[in-house]
């Protein structure tokens, strides 16, 4: 389809682009030539002089570019910067907002479109149209203008094509040390290896669908056998990656839904198996990254690392890549396929922008010792210049052209560090420490394949069971009693050990369009118990589901409670419905996420059974900090001496009432963080199950100090 090779044109003009004039300028070439519009022009706004200033233009004289300013408020242009909203104005220069720039040659235009470019909920810049014909004003239109508006604000945003603020120094080779998230710890020097998926030119306009629906076969077929062959790797032994990560991708492989889905495109609707694949792969992404947990969005990770791989069989992406003895990875984010994909024996280390301490990336280089920092903005354009780089895993820093100094220091420091421990495979029950108090190792899980592996590790119980992440699975429609019953007895059925606390839906407005509305800040709005309440029915559907069960091992958490009467009455809830079924009772926890609710606890002790710290939540709202945010989340650290305090408060409080509290985060991987928590009195933990064994290796090993 022609929207396809649109795309394709974009992507590949993006990702091979010299310099960002000329690729804005070609940018709005291709634009206006794919609208049939006579002016396409892109603005961005410039924080310091506050005002929106005219970066590219195709159609209007190239002089004016960098020269042609206006305030936010000032013209049609600010006046679609201003609202942040879709802007279709047939005869502009009657319009009172119009604002005439002599010179510039937009006399002859009479329609102005308008597409704002946002930086997640924040307007940076316009895309704007003008037409000497007026287009017809309809949905479609704007619903492909916005569409566009939106692939371009990400392309733009991840390229840094238009954010002044990329820190590059004047002489190329000195050195410069940039933050980012520690991910793996080591140390790494070697040479800057860039890693990018370029779109190959591709004929999206479908003339014999049988020969497309072949294609699509084969190209499922290959990708079959390519993760099958990397299982078979693991299995050898030629790779120390956790192979469930592979199985997992077969499983979305096979899932019925994902290919007939991409199917369908191509037999009934005559899609190009290219779009089909891209287009149904992203609706499922979609899902899983409306979730606001970095663990839970790795689901979009293996969705996109299957797509990529179906892609790639099908001809129309392709990946370069030359590696040499020392080399480290620099990419936007490395799938698993891609991890596996590699020649690792090459590769000393990886750095990333979007990976997260929970990624399969993070899991793949702490299995194979491979240094790893994330978090790094732009980091493609950072480091396109670098000749030499020093990962620093322990730190988070990464240093381009290290000075001959540096270089001494962080050698010096390599050869000093001792190779780690063999990971442990079976858990102890309970872990003793030197104070005598006892430890226990609990599981989070968001798939029937996360339960398999609490069992196989031994995990004391499973602290959390993150329903939303099947919501989003399986989709609104089809999220009903007889599917949640399924996959919660699943479960149940891989997981035999001990009790399973199933999260009741943690899932707010900026996932459930149906449900909700749109919030501008939906991490502060309706989400959690706060939605359970205001969408009773939903509630009432997975109690249902999770009382049906009738087994006694089950435990219910409230999620994002912030203060006592949301929980009585989300608790009362599950009390009728209990009586009404005739069923007992199950145990209800409150789940510790705002700090308004600790100095509530008290009023809770008659009622809640147990507590659950959700420290993610907990430690971004403590500091108001975005854990999605690198620039603002990096320079705040969990061991800070206020959050510290806090969570010992919190600690004191609950010992006082003597129920049970399990600190439920992947904070308790990390050693110094883990013991200061033991030592405060926490014994319960829930973590990825993936990263268990090093929990438990960390608190065995301080014991023998």
């Amino acid at each position: 389809m022609e929207n396809l090779k649109f795309l394709s044109d974009i992507t590949n003009l993006l990702l091979n682009f010299s310099s960002s004039k000329n690729v804005l300028n070609e940018l709005t070439r291709l634009l206006a030539k794919y609208l049939s519009s006579e002016v396409c022009s892109i603005y961005t706004y410039d924080e310091k002089k506050e005002v929106l200033v005219l970066k590219a233009t195709y159609g209007l004289n190239q002089a004016s570019v960098g020269n042609v300013s206006m305030s936010a408020q000032e013209g049609l242009t600010g006046t679609t910067f201003s609202s942040g909203s879709y802007q279709f104005i047939a005869n502009a220069s009657a319009h009172p907002k119009f604002k005439y720039f002599p010179g510039i040659g937009e006399d002859p235009y009479n329609t102005f479109i308008g597409i704002p470019l946002k930086k997640q909920e924040e307007t940076f810049g316009v895309l704007v149209f003008q037409f000497i014909d007026s287009p017809e004003d309809s949905n479609v239109l704007k619903m492909l203008l916005e569409t566009i508006g939106n692939m371009l604000s990400g392309f733009l945003k991840n390229h840094t094509l238009l954010n002044s603020n990329i820190t590059r120094p004047q002489n190329y080779d000195e050195e410069m040390v940039i933050q980012g998230i520690p991910i793996s710890e080591g140390i790494s020097i070697g040479k800057p290896v860039h890693m990018v998926y370029h779109f190959l030119d591709d004929d999206s306009k479908v003339k014999d669908v049988a020969r497309e629906e072949e294609r699509l076969k084969c190209s499922f077929e290959k990708t079959k056998n390519e993760i099958m062959s990397v299982i078979n790797n693991i299995d050898s032994g030629n790779l120390r990656i956790d192979k469930e990560i592979f199985h997992t991708h077969l499983m979305i492989l096979s899932d019925g839904s994902f290919r007939d889905d991409i199917f369908h495109h191509v037999l009934n609707l005559g899609r190009s198996a290219a779009y089909s694949i891209r287009h149904v792969s992203d609706k499922f992404i979609e899902r899983f990254k409306k979730i606001d947990d970095p663990y839970l969005k790795e689901r979009a990770a293996d969705i996109e690392d299957v797509c990529n791989r179906l892609l790639k069989n099908l001809g129309v992406i392709e990946r370069h890549i030359s590696l040499e003895k020392e080399s480290i990875i620099v990419s936007n984010q490395l799938g698993p396929g891609d991890t596996a994909s590699l020649d690792l024996s090459k590769v000393k280390g990886i750095v990333t922008e979007e990976d997260g301490q929970t990624s399969h990336m993070a899991l793949i280089a702490r299995g194979m010792g491979i240094p790893a920092v994330s978090g790094i903005e732009n980091v493609i354009d950072i480091t396109e210049y670098a000749k030499n780089m020093i990962i620093d895993g322990y730190e988070g820093k990464i240093i381009i052209n290290p000075s001959e100094s540096t270089r001494n220091k962080y050698l010096s420091m390599q050869s000093q560090l001792q190779a780690s421990g063999a990971t442990i495979e079976k858990l102890p029950h309970e872990i003793v420490c030197h104070m005598g108090r006892k430890v226990y190792l609990g599981a989070n899980v968001a798939s029937i394949l996360d339960a398999d592996k609490a069992q196989e590790l031994g995990a004391f119980d499973i602290g959390l069971v993150r329903t939303e992440i099947f919501y989003l699975a399986e989709g609104e429609e089809n999220f009903n009693i007889e599917a949640q019953k399924k996959i919660y007895q699943s479960i149940l059925n891989k997981y035999t050990n001990g009790a399973v606390t199933f999260r009741l839906l943690d899932i707010g407005a900026d996932k459930m369009a149906k449900y909700s509305a749109k919030e501008q800040n939906p991490a502060m709005g309706l989400r959690g118990a706060r939605f359970l309440i205001k969408n009773e029915t939903l509630l009432q559907t997975q109690l249902e589901a999770l009382l049906d069960l009738n087994d006694s091992r089950v435990k219910l958490l409230v999620p994002f409670v912030a203060k006592p009467e949301e929980f009585y009455e989300i608790k009362d809830i599950i009390k009728r419905k209990a009586e009404t079924m005739g069923v007992n009772m199950p145990p209800v926890g409150v789940m510790i996420e705002i700090p308004s609710i600790v100095f509530a606890l008290e009023k809770l002790d008659d009622e809640a059974d147990f507590y659950s710290i959700g420290t993610n939540d907990l430690f971004q709202y403590f500091f108001a900090a975005d854990r999605n945010n690198s620039q603002i989340f990096s320079k705040y650290k969990i061991l800070s001496e206020s959050f510290m305090k806090f969570m010992k408060f919190i600690c004191t409080k609950i010992s006082q009432n003597g129920k049970d509290v399990e600190i439920c985060g992947e904070i308790a991987h990390e050693e110094e963080i883990l013991y200061s928590l033991i030592e405060m009195g926490y014994s319960k933990f829930s973590l990825n199950p993936y990263l268990m064994s090093k929990a438990s290796e960390l608190i065995i090993d301080r014991c023998k100090r």
